[in-house]
Formats: structure tokens, sequence, C-alpha cells
């Protein structure tokens, strides 16, 4: 783990897309600490997160803290009314177990699609450590839907980013300490199956899913 470099990255883009940068962040841990270098920066861009209508009440709660703690806006991006009540009429009152990759499309993937061609850069805290879909994953590179991705700590480890958050005594899910890894949609998570097992293990743990297609491998 290197802070430096992390810093000297985000100056460089920065440097270089002054105003075309965004970030997306499920308030998840690589995300925090993204927050604490971009305040430690000096940088402020803009900052989304999707919310679903069925994220825990935890995650909610530490978008609060984080705005508070880095003085901050975080946008909330979800999906419009009319398409929320299709979902529910379509796929019942419960459509993440249901349907959950057309419910992720519907209620993540939709309103993200509106915001990124507003940017020509993306910030990410993906990292190659988090699944071995991910285990590819550079500083630099282009999604699977050709979204330009700027990934600062994709050399860091789940470790890592837990004495980075330490250290900075960083709000962050109480859900980690329960057994948590990687926190999304209520319905769709549990705790991480084993100890050893990739951060993302307690994702869709009902299906086959690995990703809510967000990110484009």
């Amino acid at each position: 783990m290197n802070s430096n470099s992390v810093l000297d990255r985000i100056k460089t883009v920065n440097k270089h897309y002054k105003n075309c940068i965004g970030m997306i962040t499920g308030l998840g841990p690589s995300g925090i600490c993204l927050l604490k270098f971009l305040q430690d920066a000096k940088i402020k861009i803009p900052i989304y997160f999707i919310d679903t209508g069925f994220n825990f009440q935890q995650t909610i709660q530490l978008k609060y803290k984080l705005e508070e703690r880095f003085n901050i806006n975080i946008t909330s991006l979800s999906a419009d009314n009319e398409l929320k009540s299709y979902v529910f009429k379509k796929y019942s009152q419960n459509p993440c177990n249901t349907k959950s990759n057309i419910c992720c499309h519907l209620l993540k993937v939709t309103p993200l699609l509106e915001i990124l061609p507003t940017k020509s850069i993306w910030m990410s805290g993906l990292r190659k450590s988090q699944s071995r879909l991910r285990s590819s994953t550079d500083v630099y590179g282009l999604d699977g839907r050709g979204t330009l991705k700027f990934n600062p700590i994709f050399d860091w480890s789940y470790d890592d980013v837990k004495s980075f958050i330490s250290k900075h005594n960083l709000p962050y899910n109480p859900l980690l300490d329960l057994g948590y890894k990687s926190v999304g949609c209520r319905d769709v998570t549990i705790k991480s199956l084993v100890t050893d097992s990739c951060e993302r293990s307690g994702r869709w743990h009902n299906s086959n899913q690995t990703e809510c297609g967000i990110n484009v491998f």
C-alpha cells in the first residue's frame, strides 16, 4: 500500500481531465478511501451514489456521515417513478429476488447511463483483489461499454483498505463489522460465505449473478 502513489495518480488525472471527472460509489470501503484522497489532494469532483430503494438503512446513514465528514454533497441517482412502478408491477414487490439481473439493470444501470456521457473519465474504487472477474483491473481502462475508467487503488488488497480506513478514523458501513465485505441491496446481500473467499461472495447469493452492470468487463 502506497498512499503517495495514489495521491500522485489522482493529481495527474485531475491535471489532464480537470472538470471532466466524475465518481460513482456504492459507499463501500474502496470508495471511502478515495473520498479521503480527494480531500487530501484538495480536489472536488462530482460524487454519485445510486439509490435503488433497496439499500440497507446503514448504507443510507453512511452517506450522510460521509457528506459531513468530507464536507461534500453526494448526489443520489435513482430510476424515475414510472420505471420503478413498472418494475414492481412486472416483477412483484421483491424484484431483487425474482429477477435480480433485470432489477439491477432497471434500477441501477438506467440512471447511471443518464450521467455517464457527462464526463470524460470516471474514477472508480475497482480493485484486482475484489473478485476473479476484476483480477485484470489496471489503473486505467476502457470498460465493456467504452467508458474510460480510472482506478487509483486497483492494486490495494482488502487489508490495505481496512488499514487505511482505521488509520484515518473514517466512517464506514457498520455491516462490515458483522461479517459483510461487500454491501449491495439488502434482499440479495448476505455475510461473506467463508473467511477467505473473495470480497463479493455474499452478493447475489441466490443466483449466478456476480455484477450489477454498473461495471462492465
